[in-house]
This record gives C-alpha cells, structure tokens and sequence, in this order.
C-alpha cells in the first residue's frame, strides 16, 4: 500500500482562491524595501520555504487545516472553535504574505534543467497569479450565491468541520456563535464596494438574496444548519442531559447570532438595488474589460484572448452538433436537436433514490475494473469513491489526510437519473475523473503541499471532462443513446466558452445567454437560467473545464504522432498525473520537452 499524503479537492480552499477587495497596489520599490528588511521567510533551501509558505498559509486560513486533515508533521492542529474575518486589514496582510513569498523565492537559483524545476515554477506561478488578483480586487464578488465566501461558510458549517465528541459539538455551536462577527464582516465589505462603484448585477443580486432566505427558515425545525447538528450531536455517546444541553446551546446560537445578522445582510445585498438596477452590463463597472482578461488567465492558465476563447467555443458547439445528429440518425430519430433529445428522455429508463446510488456505483465499478488497460499500476487510486445522497446538486469532495472525511461523490436525488446520462456522469466525478486525479495526487509525496492546495480548476476540471472523452473513445458508452449523453455533456462545456465571453466581452445580456444555452447548449431554460447567473457571478470560470481538456487532447495527438509505435497511452497519462495540479502552459512544456527527448 502506497503512503497516502494528502488530497484537497475544495473548490473553496479560500487562501488560494480568497477574495481581495479593497488592497491598493503599493509602490514596488517600496514594498521590496520593506520585505527586505522584515521578511518573514528564512528557510535556506526550497523545501523549507514552501513548508514555510504553506503553514503560514494555514496560520492565516485555519478553516483550511479541517479540508486536509492531520497536519501535526507541520506543527499545525485545527482551529476547530474559530472562524477567518477576512477584513481589509487581513487581505492586506495576504497581500504581504504573497510580496514576501515572491522576493524569498527569486532569492534562489534554479536552472530549466533542475529537478527542482518544475516545483519552483509552479509556486512562482501561484504567487504571480494571486499578486496579479489583487489588483482586482473590487471586481471579485465574494457574496455571489455560486462560489462567494457565505455559501463557502455554510458548507464548511454543514459538510467539513466533523462532530465525534462532545467538544466538537461545542466548537461547532462557538464558530456558529462567531459567524455574527464573519456576517458582519461581509456586509461592511459589501458596502463598501457598492459606494465604491463596484456591486452586484440585478441576476446576481437576486440569486444572492434567495440564497440567504433559503439558509434562514423562520421556523427553526426547518434550518438545515439546525436539523445537521442535531442528527450528527444524537450520534454521539452522550448522556440525555448533555445532548439536551448542547441541543439548546445550538439554537440560541443559530437564532441570537446567524439569523439576525444574516436579516441584516439581506437588507443591505436589498439596499443595493437601486444601483444594480442602473446597470447596463458588467462592462459598466470600472476596469472590468482588464479585469476580465485577468479572470481568463487565471481560470485557463493561458494566455488565450477573449475573442479567441469565444471562437473556439462557436467552433466546438457546431462540431459537437453534428457528431450528435449522426448518433440520432443511427437510431432513427429525425427532426431538430431539441426535439430529439426531448424524445430521448420521454423513452429512456430512469432511476430515482437508492436504485440511482446503485447504478452510478455499478458503472463506477465497471470503469474501475478496467482502468489498468490506461494507466500504470502505479497510478491507479487506493480506494472507491463514496456515494451519499446529496443535500443539492451533484459534486464530489475529495477525503482528508486522517481519513475522517472519505472521497464522497454526492448525487442528487431530487429528480430521477435518465440512463443515458449516468455513464458520462459517474466517469466524471468518480474514475477516471475526480476521484481518480485527486486520490492520485494524495500519493504524490514529493509534492510539496503549497502545490497540493493550489488546485487549478483548468486542470482538474479539464481532467475530468477528458476521462469523459477517453471512456466515450473507448467504448464504455455503449449504445448510441449513452454516447447522446456524452456529446450533450461536452456540448454544454462548449457553450460555456460562447457565453462567458459573451457575456464579459461581447457585451451580451442576460436573455441573450439562457437563449444562446437553450437553443445551441440543449439545456432547459431553468437549468440555462441558473447557469447564465453562475457565469455572470464567476467571470472566466466556465471556460476551463473545455479549455483544459481540449489541451489535454492535444497534447496527447502530438505525443501519438511524434513517437509512433513508440506511444504509450498509459505513459501519457502518467506525464500528466506525476506532478499533480498545474497550469497549462507549465504542463505543456513538460510534455513537450519530454517529447523531444523521446522521439
């Protein structure tokens, strides 16, 4: 059995992807001449700076040890009773942090030809990326109801901090407590962006609300937040008159602490409208066409324009169309795509409730019984994914180092599962996808855990699209009915490519978006709408599930045409799993060099 280290899939892990409102740019020659002087960073070899780096990271994040897991070789313990105010004074001090952490790393001398190459790069890029975000830090909305720091919290609340005694118990009601402080916080925040000039669309901010209704039920049985902390406080071995006490103390923090201030957040998110409501377009807030530049090279890694992105994206749609008319014909279908796929699910066979777990976990286990005719022994995961009812929608969550959170694969159950739809579903968040990638970078030991907490979603996400493809190319998609269902997934991909740059660059507007998913995208105009606000809210982030699994087949084509019977499907996938999480064009020239030593 492989030493397992480490895994973090959390698209939430805030300090790598925290919000930096409100940070000023500070005159370069004098930040460096003040680093210089107090700089917090002494390790005398690589290794020591990015332990360095990655506990100070988790001084100033504590949430983040509880997605991890068992950090004591580091020194660090969970904070289990504590909440991050990310206050203007806390991200300045990020900001710090970061300044210090680039001038320490050029201290060092690395040669392209180094083995330690391909780690000081990738930290140099993080680094860069996040300086580069805090010049932008008004045009990240943090309170969107997709990816905005409230939602973050409720899920840590709900899903990650762990319940097995009665002190965690309790440490859950003091986070719970001190959330008034965390709500605070944010609507300060908030407002000041909104006097700044920068706030909310009228979509957005309308999602936003609902949010914090949906979290705050007037009646207290109802309260999620409640109704989890009382299943997970009767599991523990505890006397009738602890559990009642606890009981109690949870509610008196729920409604003396969560829900007033969370009233108080929806009045002031209300209070904006009257500006989100003389809004013509995100274009109208300041600097957003730069902005939204940056927002692509963070999210795809690369260097892709908008127009480039937006083109490709027409490109892909039209390509994908057609490969799903010839999957229809061959099985007699005739007239219009949306009236096909409409006759597709009124004839498919479904699946609801526990029949649904247990069919995503049969494919799971079919693919699983296969992957070593792809990938090296050495590369294969230690363990299957768990499958668990999801309180809403689908996602997986990768385990903790002490294995008191497993990878779980949560399947929402609120609606039946068409056939057809499970197999391309399940490759994506189990194996070859999610699962997979994220366990293997847990036995990356030296991986150092700066990186493994970087998580680029270009390459994770793209990953996953790309274990979509090589199980449809394979023929795991076994009828033409399940490769419709592969196509419309990666067709949806590619019409996120048209609408996000639509939307930030094409100055699209909101109608112009769900028309554009509904009528090109096959999606339905509920589902289109949500994901036309998902955009609006989360600039670029769209784009890099197709565009890090388009780089990823090309890279694949070269390393096949160049090395001709010399090409190894399983070495390709190890090139691109040995290193863990990266941005594109570092992995592009690795797998680049690599072909160039070997052909």
């Amino acid at each position: 059995m492989k030493k397992i280290m480490m895994v973090v899939f959390v698209s939430m892990l805030v300090l790598v992807g925290c919000n930096t409102d409100a940070i000023t740019e500070q005159n370069s020659g004098e930040a460096e001449e003040t680093v210089q002087t107090q700089s917090r960073f002494k390790g005398a070899t690589l290794q020591d700076f990015y332990d360095e780096m990655f506990v100070g990271l988790m001084n100033l994040e504590p949430e983040s040890i509880e997605y991890i897991g068992d950090l004591a070789e580091y020194g660090l313990t969970a904070k289990t009773d504590t909440v991050t105010i990310k206050s203007h004074e806390y991200q300045t001090e990020v900001k710090s942090f970061y300044e210090d952490a680039l001038i320490h790393l050029k201290t060092f001398d690395v040669e392209s030809t180094d083995e330690a190459y391909m780690n000081y790069e990738n930290v140099k890029w993080l680094i860069e990326i996040k300086l580069d975000q805090f010049k932008y830090g008004r045009n990240d909305f943090f309170l969107t109801s997709f990816a905005g720091e409230l939602r973050s919290f409720y899920r840590f609340i709900n899903e990650v901090h762990v319940i097995e005694t009665e002190q965690d118990a309790k440490d859950w009601i003091a986070r719970v407590v001190m959330s008034e402080v965390k709500i605070k916080d944010w609507i300060e925040r908030y407002n000041s962006n909104v006097e700044s000039g920068y706030f909310l669309d009228s979509i957005s901010l309308d999602y936003a609300i609902k949010l914090v209704r949906d979290m705050t039920p007037r009646v207290i049985d109802l309260n999620e937040l409640n109704s989890n902390f009382v299943t997970k406080v009767n599991a523990l071995d505890l006397s009738e008159e602890k559990t009642s006490a606890l009981k109690t103390s949870a509610i008196d923090a729920i409604e003396n602490h969560f829900m007033p201030n969370m009233k108080d957040l929806k009045t002031a998110l209300l209070d904006s409208r009257e500006f989100t409501d003389s809004l013509e377009g995100l274009w109208d807030l300041p600097n957003y066409d730069e902005y939204y530049v940056h927002a692509l090279k963070r999210q795809t890694t690369t260097s892709m324009s908008p127009d480039e992105i937006h083109q490709l994206g027409l490109s892909e749609v039209s390509r994908i169309q057609e490969e799903m008319k010839q999957a229809f014909a061959e099985i007699g279908y005739e007239g219009s795509l949306d009236s096909m796929l409409s006759s597709l699910y009124a004839n498919s066979e479904y699946y609801s409730g526990q029949a649904a777990m247990d069919r995503y976990d049969e494919v799971s286990s079919e693919m699983e019984s296969q992957l070593n005719l792809f990938f090296y022994e050495e590369d294969l995961p230690v363990s299957s994914a768990n499958i668990v009812e999801s309180p809403g929608g689908n996602y997986y969550l990768g385990p903790s180092l002490d294995g008191k959170r497993k990878g779980t694969y949560s399947l929402d159950l609120s609606y039946e599962h068409a056939d057809f739809d499970i197999n391309t579903l399940a490759y994506h968040e189990m194996v070859p996808g999610h699962h997979f990638e994220r366990e293997h970078e847990m036995l990356l030991n030296d991986m150092p855990m700066i990186r493994k907490t970087a998580n680029y979603t270009v390459y994770t996400e793209g990953w996953a699209l790309y274990a979509e493809t090589l199980a449809n190319e394979n023929g795991f998609n076994d009828t033409p009915e399940r490769r419709i269902g592969y196509l419309k997934s990666e067709l949806h991909r590619a019409a996120r490519l048209v609408v996000d740059t639509g939307l930030h660059n094409k100055k699209w507007d909101y109608n112009q978006a769900v028309d554009y998913l509904v009528n090109e995208g096959l999606l339905g105009e509920s589902y289109a709408k949500s994901e036309a606000t998902r955009y609006i809210s989360w600039p670029g982030q769209a784009c890099s599930y197709k565009i890090g699994q388009l780089k990823l087949l090309e890279l694949r084509t070269l390393m096949e045409e160049a090395l001709g019977d010399a090409y190894d499907i399983k070495e390709f996938h190890h090139l691109v799993l040995e290193n863990g999480s990266m941005p594109l064009e570092i992995l592009e020239a690795y797998i680049l060099e690599y072909i160039e030593n070997n052909k």
